[in-house]
């Protein structure tokens, strides 16, 4: 017997109403809310299985240089062209 043998169970986790919820899925293809609410999945905002704990910015960032980080990691402002106009 191996771990995919037998019943699944689907967990999802979700934006209702600006609040992070659990939820199971249901075979008619609704989502159960853990408080007992039946919701569509389609309707709602689906989020990452975890809660982040921990923002990191690529080494060279922000404190480095004196300053908060206005972008993201990874991310590169275009070049400004013709900075200087007569």
């Amino acid at each position: 017997m191996s771990v995919f043998d037998g019943p699944r169970i689907e967990r999802r986790r979700v934006m209702v109403e600006g609040t992070a919820c659990w939820g199971t899925m249901k075979d008619e293809g609704l989502l159960q809310l853990d408080d007992g609410r039946v919701v569509d999945p389609a309707r709602l905002l689906h989020l990452p299985p975890c809660q982040p704990t921990k923002i990191r910015n690529k080494p060279g960032q922000g404190r480095d240089y004196g300053h908060a980080c206005t972008a993201p990691s990874g991310t590169r402002e275009p070049p400004v062209l013709n900075r200087c106009r007569d």
